[in-house]
């Protein structure tokens, strides 16, 4: 489903959730390292490093993973602006 909502006129960032469904064939052209999870299926071309899952609630291995994914993935999608890598994704200093 398409969404649209206006501009955001205030000062604080909006929250947002975006959920990217891509085959495994694709490859990412902007970093040597990405990762996805494999929702259904097989996996023939290993493009992407697959996410783990975390073992425990707040795992601290996870959350230092999380962060490493973070940067990459920030440095990807906010390639040429101010804002790459993880900074860019939050607005904790």
């Amino acid at each position: 489903m398409w969404h649209a909502s206006p501009p955001n006129s205030t000062d604080r960032r909006r929250v947002a959730v975006a959920l990217r469904y891509i085959t495994p064939k694709a490859r990412q052209t902007r970093s040597d390292r990405d990762f996805a999870t494999l929702v259904r299926g097989e996996d023939r071309y290993g493009n992407f490093e697959p996410e783990p899952r975390p073992q425990t609630t707040m795992d601290p291995d996870f959350i230092r993973l999380h962060e490493e994914i973070a940067e990459i993935q920030g440095s990807i999608y906010l390639q040429g602006t101010d804002k790459a890598g993880i900074e860019g994704l939050s607005d904790q200093k």
